[in-house]
């Protein structure tokens, strides 16, 4: 018809639109920008099913026109994945998640995660970001070095903590501590320190440990009482020395 505005290839069982070369069982082509549109009344739905002869609506593409929502749907199953009227994408959903954080929702009756994978020497990396170019587009960053297998957390554009392959926690720098107090060391170009906070009726604690259960677990303990600001030093499970 018209040259090439539809073509019917008899041999092959094809419709070219567009073109008279169709090479699967309807082609559309066009030398420029071009749609296929489908449309239905106001308030109905229109889409694409597929299936076999044998199934009924095994997978589809369906937009609603009264919900102004896409869904996919797959092995018959029902929908598993909605584009939503505000641009929401939900996965094993069609309900989205706390409107602080809902632009992507994914959900699953068991397990349920995201996987992200690159190559064994490249980075994962997931940006949190406020502007489209220069450093703020990675303000906060999580990131995960495969070829190093170190884990890293950065603010402000810089690095704060990383955690590295042998579990060792890091902040404020790159490089652990000596190697018989390594797993976790903090860096700064000031002052630093650890603070523990707890009520003004409660103790603040470190305990020293070599088992899981009994006195193992709290063989040494330095301790700050808060409710009559003592503080005391235990040895062998065993309260040595109290400054009141």
């Amino acid at each position: 018809v018209d040259t090439n505005t539809l073509h019917v290839d008899a041999t092959n069982n094809r419709v070219g639109i567009g073109t008279t070369s169709p090479d699967r069982a309807l082609t559309l082509y066009a030398a420029a920008t071009t749609r296929f549109n489908l449309k239905s009344a106001n308030d109905s739905t229109v889409g694409i099913e597929f299936g076999d002869p044998d199934d009924t609506n095994a997978g589809y593409i369906v937009y609603d026109n009264s919900t102004n929502k896409f869904t996919v749907g797959v092995n018959g199953a029902g929908t598993k994945v909605a584009i939503d009227s505000s641009g929401r994408l939900l996965l094993g959903t069609t309900t989205e998640g706390n409107e602080s954080a809902d632009e992507l929702t994914v959900s699953n009756s068991g397990n349920t995660g995201i996987t992200i994978r690159s190559t064994d020497s490249s980075n994962c990396s997931l940006f949190f970001s406020d502007a489209t170019s220069g450093a703020a587009e990675y303000a906060g960053y999580v990131q995960y070095l495969h070829s190093n297998n170190s884990l890293k957390f950065g603010t402000n554009n810089t690095e704060q903590m990383v955690i590295d392959s042998s579990g060792r926690l890091l902040l404020g720098t790159t490089t652990e501590g000596n190697a018989d107090a390594d797993d976790l060391t903090i860096a700064t170009t000031g002052h630093t320190g650890i603070t523990l906070r707890s009520a003004t009726d409660k103790d603040g604690a470190i305990y020293f440990s070599d088992g899981t259960s009994g006195a193992d677990e709290y063989r040494g303990i330095i301790v700050y009482d808060h409710d009559d600001n003592t503080l005391k030093l235990y040895s062998d499970a065993t309260l040595a020395l109290t400054l009141d």
